[in-house]
């Protein structure tokens, strides 16, 4: 090897040596090199262009690219090459693109020509590189926002639900059958075997409207609230509840012509209640239409429903306000009935439009109801809110509305039915499955061990095994869907349902034998007369009435 590569110096021919010691600029660093061309000689057209012998490519003469870098090497200020330069491999790079080793005498600064960073500059680096202090942590997350109650899926688009459909047909017939298994309640003198009572879900029905309600509320009203949307909103509720209750309080009256002007007024008002206002203020229900008892809760429901939409509360401050509420029955006196009822179903209204608001929306076409809809019914025929309020001898929470406190404990098999027909809340459904059938297994031990079962309590005790049993079973929707006919027409099939039963039993055209024939010919008779009049008035004169007003759609 060369001494004057040993040395740090360029690697250079003996002529290019001597060309140096005779330059003007003989002397002036040893780092310089001559402004002439490769090997000695002035450049010209031929060197430029690559014809004289020894031209080397990556390297450009005086003038013609100083300070650029090249794999080569690096260029000086006058555009010559260097010393060879560090690789990344830890040898040297020549000028003419070989390698070797650096000497061990020679340093870091002394392999860079001026004015190129040189060693220091890459001790620096090298420093900084290793001694690296770490990063400053990151600040902490913000606290999630509070469960306020606005949708979290505002782009869903709404659309016709057949199984939720087939859903609200089906609690409207469990209504109407209810009213049909009263002794004489079609037919005098005649009364359904005690095992057909064991199906007596009316009651049931109605809290699974409630849920139904706040639901489809909240599938139908996503968007931010504003004025124009609320009136909006109010003119559509009104003229859902206005007409049919109409038709349903008149034909009511037609029905039992010796009802109180004031009770007929207070009914289309929906201003009736099974309980007393405050300052002794009462309307009663109609005699022959009790079903008109839930409107009221509707229209309330409605327009509390504007003070969620507008002011977005919490769903902790929701509940436990509305709980308040429903709990001052037990601490006021009884004029605070009506507002706790109206509390408690507020719960329940809440809870659909939590599902709706909240609960991812369905992937699979097939849901869990055949589960949902045994583990209720078991839930239901169990009763354990009774079982516990007479074990603890607090009868005054036991009342005769659907509304009562001890149905509170129904309110997780409510959601669980609607969670299961819509497919919402896969999750949200194991946790409230599970806990319907450990309440029900525990009531079912607790009657069990003191004597208390029954014949509805056996039945409900299948219910609760097939429920189980059928916990991660998706069906089909089909039978659902069956009922989507009767659903699209359930309003008025509830509303006008009592009084057409009412009317059917005071007949004296049709057969009054108190038989399983007679009974069967009356409830025919009802059928034939209640769906068309109910499919009349929803599908025909509700739907004009409702262009009437908001133009069309």
């Amino acid at each position: 090897m060369p001494s004057s590569v040993r040395r740090g110096r360029p690697a250079t021919s003996a002529k290019a040596d001597q060309t140096d010691a005779s330059s003007p600029r003989e002397g002036s660093s040893k780092w310089s090199s001559t402004a002439k061309g490769i090997g000695g000689a002035s450049p010209t057209p031929s060197t430029l262009t690559g014809n004289a012998p020894g031209f080397n490519p990556r390297v450009l003469p005086s003038g013609l690219g100083g300070r650029r870098s090249f794999r080569a090497g690096r260029m000086t200020a006058r555009g010559a090459p260097t010393e060879p330069t560090r690789s990344r491999g830890g040898r040297d790079r020549l000028p003419g693109g070989n390698r070797q080793k650096r000497a061990p005498g020679n340093s870091r600064r002394d392999l860079g020509p001026p004015g190129v960073k040189n060693a220091w500059h890459n001790r620096r680096r090298t420093a900084a590189r290793h001694d690296r202090t770490p990063p400053p942590p990151p600040p902490p997350p913000p606290p999630p926002p509070a469960a306020r109650l606005r949708p979290r899926y505002p782009d869903e688009p709404v659309r016709w639900d057949a199984p939720l459909e087939g859903l609200r047909g089906l609690c409207a017939l469990l209504v109407v059958l209810a009213h049909l298994m009263i002794p004489g309640g079609i037919l005098p003198g005649f009364a359904v075997p005690e095992w057909v009572g064991w199906f007596d879900l009316g009651s049931f029905a109605v809290l699974i409207f409630f849920v139904l309600s706040g639901y489809v509320i909240g599938r139908i009203t996503t968007r931010e609230f504003t004025p124009e949307r609320a009136r909006g909103y109010l003119w559509r509720r009104a003229l859902r509840l206005v007409p049919i209750n109409t038709a349903a309080v008149l034909f009511s009256w037609v029905c039992w012509p010796h009802t109180p002007l004031r009770v007929i007024c207070g009914n289309l008002l929906f201003l009736e209640n099974g309980a007393p206002y405050p300052f002794g203020l009462q309307v009663l229900l109609l005699a022959n239409n009790v079903n008109l008892w839930t409107l009221p809760y509707e229209a309330l429901y409605y327009l509390l429903f504007l003070g969620v939409w507008r002011g977005r509360p919490t769903l902790g401050f929701t509940a436990v306000a509305t709980l308040a509420v429903a709990g001052s029955a037990f601490v006021l006196p009884l004029s605070a009935q009506v507002f706790s009822r109206f509390a408690y179903g507020f719960l329940f209204w809440v809870a659909g439009l939590v599902i709706a608001w909240w609960c991812a929306p369905a992937e699979n076409p097939r849901s869990r109801w055949p589960a949902a809809l045994l583990g209720a019914y078991a839930l239901w025929r169990l009763d354990p809110g009774t079982a516990a309020f007479t074990r603890l001898h607090f009868y005054a929470g036991l009342w005769q509305v659907p509304t009562d406190p001890h149905r509170l404990i129904f309110l997780p098999a409510a959601a669980w039915v609607v969670l299961a027909v819509t497919g919402r809340g896969i999750r949200a459904q194991r946790w409230l499955g599970a806990g319907c059938a450990v309440v029900s297994g525990a009531t079912v031990a607790y009657k069990a061990s003191t004597g208390q079962l029954a014949g509805a309590d056996l039945a409900a005790l299948i219910a609760l095994v097939l429920s189980v049993a059928l916990a991660a079973w998706s069906a089909r929707t089909s039978f659902l869907r069956s009922f989507a006919g009767i659903g699209s027409i359930s309003f008025a099939v509830y509303a006008l349902g009592t009084p057409m039963i009412d009317a059917i039993r005071v007949n004296g055209h049709l057969p009054a034998d108190p038989t399983w024939a007679s009974y069967l010919v009356r409830v025919a008779f009802l059928a034939a007369v209640l769906f068309p009049t109910a499919w009349l008035l929803e599908r025909r004169i509700q739907p004009a009435i409702r262009r009437r007003v908001l133009g069309p759609a």
